[in-house]
């Protein structure tokens, strides 16, 4: 999700200053990781984590600012 708003510095529309703000994983929907593959393991087949918190796949709900010069 983004939002952008643009503020006018200058009586041109061509000079303005953008904020943006972009939301990812906004519902914090938790990404599950693979089951364990290990047959004759007592937890075969269960899901018992959610996805790495060191990338981008499956981490949790992240905000990211700018601010944005156009002239």
């Amino acid at each position: 999700m983004s939002l952008f708003k643009n503020f006018p510095f200058s009586g041109e529309k061509a000079r303005y200053v953008q904020f943006r703000s972009e939301l990812f994983n906004v519902f914090n929907t938790p990404q599950y990781n693979n089951p364990n593959p290990n047959i004759g393991d007592p937890v075969v087949a269960r899901i018992t984590s959610t996805g790495a918190t060191n990338s981008f796949y499956g981490s949790n709900r992240q905000f990211q600012f700018a601010i944005k010069l156009y002239f």
